[in-house]
C-alpha cells in the first residue's frame, strides 16, 4: 500500500466528492496518510483505492482527451472491458513516477498547475517529463501500523 505525493505541490492523490453512487472524483489534498489517500497497485495494472474498496482509478468515460477527469469507479473485469483502469508507473530514477494510463498514454496531473490548494481535481494530460512538471509523483510506501 502507498500514497502518491505530488513533487511540485506536496499534495497527495486523494478521493474527492461523489458524483453518484458509482463514481468519485480524484483530487489533490494536503497529505495526511488517511485511508482516502491510500492506493494499491494490482498485478493486472489496476490501482485500487483503499478509501473506497472495490473502486479503481479510472479515466472518465474512457475518453482519450487531454482534459478527461480521473475518478474512482467500480473495478472492471479488465479481460473483457476497456483498459482505462490499467496504469503503469514510469520512473525518473529519483523516487518519482509518472502515473500513466495504458489506454490513453496520458498522465495523471493537476487540473490547475502548481496549485497546492485542497480539492484541485486530477485529470489526464499529455505526459510532461520535465523535472519541474506537476506530472511527477512520489510513491511513498505505508508501513504496517501507519
Amino acid at each position: 500500500m502507498f500514497y502518491l505525493k505530488n513533487k511540485v505541490t506536496g499534495t497527495c492523490l486523494s478521493l474527492g466528492r461523489f458524483l453518484n453512487d458509482n463514481a468519485q472524483v480524484v483530487v489533490s489534498r494536503a497529505c495526511n496518510k488517511s485511508v482516502d489517500q491510500r492506493w494499491q497497485l494490482h498485478s493486472n495494472g489496476s490501482m485500487m483505492s483503499k478509501g473506497s474498496p472495490l473502486f479503481c482509478l479510472d479515466v472518465a468515460g474512457s475518453r482519450p482527451t487531454t482534459d478527461a477527469s480521473l475518478l474512482v469507479y467500480p473495478c472492471e473485469d479488465l479481460t473483457v472491458n476497456y483498459n482505462d483502469q490499467i496504469w503503469r508507473f514510469e520512473s525518473n530514477n529519483e523516487s518519482a513516477v509518472l502515473i500513466k494510463n495504458v489506454h490513453t498514454e496520458k498522465c495523471a496531473t493537476l487540473s490547475s498547475p502548481n496549485n497546492a490548494s485542497d480539492g484541485v481535481e486530477i485529470f489526464q494530460s499529455t505526459c510532461d517529463s520535465s523535472p519541474v512538471s506537476d506530472d511527477w509523483w512520489e510513491k511513498l510506501i505505508i508501513r504496517p501500523g501507519e
